[in-house]
């Protein structure tokens, strides 16, 4: 694959489109793509004083906003011609893919992902003429075309790196703060540079080592100066973070503890120092942990508990109510998440999936297999819903959770059955529309990391080259863009565990 700023140039390499997400794309173009430029961004250079001599200089640079992405198209199939005629009025998505030489350019599983294209639009379409009609093959239209889109997504093959680790405990869920500049003359912070990971707590003192952070993009991680729990024992569950003037917020959910209620934790000095909240007291609360945490899209932190609990925050973890309808209240939840500002969805033990619409009161719907325990739950740009089961299937809803059906259309059948094991983590990337991850656990467990590059239909982990070893569970994931993420599990070789993926060289 060339670097940015170059063109690709091939004759054969066909475009996909994927009009209705719950099947697989079709072609768009069989052969005859020319070039896809992707144009460089302007580059800005950063300046901070001199702690030395006190006069400005450049301490790193930030890459502006690229022109848009062109790609010359000719021979269009006339099934798809109608998305030329009307590509003016709405932006798509689009799938560049790569064939092996010898291979049937027909069959979707002979093509290697190339380039995804964002905010698709066709400036150019000229209709040249009919090609002939044979009785035994659809009629074509020979066109030329422009295809501009917003921003291009080279898409490669993974591997993954152990990444060195000393503490000795179980790692549950990892999170990255975003690219951002934190002052006017701040450090650039390139993506996934900085973040937090939480583990199962170590025992030793009042708080334990529950939390690590890392400003290297994992390559080193060390123990905040304080823990975030006053229980002695709880283990952390999940982290998040939020960006604020000048740093940012990071959020901890502690598992149960016999006797005691639940705990939430925040800092705002990385881990120094923290304050606890209770978000429910009182009779009956001993014992319930906090088991993940989401945000919503107008920054409402909402949390997923045992007994069927879900709290919600207004003030990203001041204070926290116990949100309406959460009607399972001897089933725990164990994962949320939301697709909109008020669309969002929690499940739990046998077999429970709750819906909000309005973003405060939460209602039942029905799951796929009535005694399964749902483990993880995902929603792609789409909004399809994926749910993860602890007997290793993954279901999917293409209509709001209404009813769960396989590629075939048959009800409550999964998309994948993985035969054994759990599906313990399920998350999509936010920024495009097709790639997503689910964290795999076989009955030993050792974990697998599966990835989607069609939206969900299909889940494979050929591409992956995972470093993970025997007898280790993978529970934590943290999505970086396309071609890169996180994932934590269960202790090796007597250390944390601990992974980053990247583009594979070859």
């Amino acid at each position: 694959m060339p670097d940015i700023g170059t063109p690709i140039i091939s004759s054969e390499v066909p475009l996909f489109v994927q009009p209705d997400p719950s099947e697989a794309p079709e072609p768009l173009t069989c052969v005859g793509i020319d070039d896809i430029t992707i144009p460089e961004g302007d580059v800005t250079l950063l300046y901070n004083p001199s702690a030395i001599s006190g006069e400005y200089e450049a301490i790193d640079s930030l890459v502006g906003a690229a022109d848009s992405v062109t790609v010359s198209l000719k021979r269009m199939l006339e099934t798809v011609y109608n998305y030329l005629l009307e590509g003016g009025k709405c932006r798509s998505e689009y799938r560049v893919n790569f064939v092996c030489e010898g291979t049937s350019k027909y069959t979707i599983s002979n093509y290697l992902l190339g380039v995804l294209l964002h905010g698709g639009r066709f400036t150019s379409r000229v209709l040249v003429a009919p090609a002939a009609q044979s009785p035994d093959e659809k009629a074509r239209i020979n066109t030329t075309g422009e295809l501009s889109a917003l921003k291009a997504d080279f898409i490669k093959r993974l591997q993954s790196a152990h990444q060195p680790m000393t503490q000795t405990q179980n790692a549950n869920e990892i999170t990255m703060l975003p690219q951002s500049c934190g002052t006017k003359c701040g450090l650039f912070r390139n993506l996934c540079t900085e973040g937090y990971m939480v583990l199962d707590t170590d025992y030793a003192g009042i708080y334990g080592d529950v939390v690590l952070w890392t400003a290297d993009s994992g390559v080193t991680w060390t123990p905040t100066t304080t823990g975030p729990f006053a229980a002695l024992g709880r283990n952390g569950t999940d982290v998040e973070v939020m960006l604020r003037a000048g740093g940012h917020r990071v959020i901890v959910s502690g598992g149960a503890v016999p006797g005691l209620p639940p705990e939430i934790a925040y800092s705002d000095n990385g881990g120094v120092n923290w304050t606890n909240v209770n978000p429910e007291s009182g009779a009956g609360t001993g014992g319930r942990g906090v088991n993940r945490l989401a945000w919503d899209k107008l920054n409402r932190l909402w949390a997923a508990a045992d007994d069927g609990r879900i709290y919600r925050s207004l003030n990203i973890g001041n204070t926290w109510t116990v949100s309406k309808g959460a009607i399972a209240p001897t089933d725990d939840l164990n994962d949320i998440e939301f697709y909109t500002a008020n669309i969002g969805y929690s499940v739990g033990d046998s077999n429970v999936v709750l819906q909000t619409l309005d973003g405060a009161t939460w209602n039942a719907l029905t799951g796929p297999v009535p005694g399964v325990d749902i483990l993880s739950v995902g929603v792609n740009r789409f909004g399809y819903v994926f749910i993860g089961t602890n007997d290793a299937r993954i279901f999917r809803s293409i209509d709001n959770g209404a009813t769960w059906r396989n590629a075939a259309g048959v009800q409550n059948q999964p998309i994948i059955d993985f035969s054994a094991g759990s599906v313990d983590k399920i998350e999509f990337d936010p920024n495009n529309a097709y790639v997503g991850y689910a964290l795999w656990n076989d009955a030993t467990p050792n974990g697998t990391v599966k990835r989607t590059e069609d939206g969900g239909v299909t889940w494979i982990s050929g591409e992956i080259r995972l470093t993970t070893p025997a007898n280790a569970g993978l529970y934590g994931i943290h999505v970086c863009d396309a071609n890169g993420l996180f994932v934590v599990g269960d202790t090796v070789g007597g250390t944390t565990f601990s992974a980053r993926f990247q583009r594979r060289a070859t």
